[in-house]
């Protein structure tokens, strides 16, 4: 099975985390994990996962003044985060608390924020132009 009918289907079953553990490797996708995934571990494995790209202020969430800043895949599988497909701060945030810093929670709470989308970028992950692998 390929990874992105993988991350589908696990969104089909109401299960969001994947898409911050199978990815497509771009430099906006959440960061690739060093290990395999484990049954016995993938619990932990997924929340770990889910923690490292929120707190990425380049890939996953930042708070700037007003604006919750969020990554495409939160627009893009909005079904898969808030059943009824309208992310908002407010819809968003129950979701992801346990994965949030609790002072940033705090902060999201407090400011009331309009939710904008981080733009993607496609280019290979930590891959330079014309690098092989011999």
């Amino acid at each position: 099975m390929i990874l992105n009918e993988m991350e589908k289907q696990a969104g089909a079953l109401g299960v969001w985390r994947p898409h911050a553990a199978v990815n497509c490797a771009s430099t906006s996708c959440p960061p690739l994990r060093a290990e395999a995934y484990q049954p016995d571990r993938l619990e932990g494995q997924l929340a770990e996962q889910a923690r490292k790209w929120l707190a990425d202020p380049q890939r996953g969430l930042r708070l700037d003044d007003k604006t919750l800043w969020v990554s495409k895949i939160f627009k893009w599988y909005a079904k898969d985060f808030v059943s009824s497909g309208q992310v908002t701060a407010e819809t968003l945030l129950p979701v992801l608390r346990p994965y949030l810093d609790p002072a940033l929670v705090q902060h999201i709470e407090q400011q009331h924020p309009t939710i904008k989308f981080m733009d993607y970028d496609w280019m290979l992950n930590q891959q330079p132009r014309g690098h092989s692998q011999n």
